[in-house]
């Protein structure tokens, strides 16, 4: 998966996976979302490093590609 920054607190892959930075009021640094999600849709993930939140968005997509065999 391939990402790039699009704003200083909000990427994008090329899956259309989004990693967003969070508020301190939230667990982690980071929130992965899923394709298509919008901020009333729970994340995939809340993860301390980008590295992590990354790995959550491939963890879910692979589990996805999974599902629809």
């Amino acid at each position: 998966m391939e990402w790039q920054q699009k704003t200083n607190w909000y990427m994008e892959s090329d899956c259309g996976y989004r990693i967003s930075k969070t508020t301190s009021k939230c667990p982690g640094q980071y929130t992965a979302w899923a394709p298509g999600s919008k901020t009333e849709t729970p994340a995939i993930a809340y993860k301390p490093t980008l590295e992590q939140a990354q790995q959550a968005c491939e963890e879910h997509l692979n589990n996805q590609r999974s599902n629809a065999k």
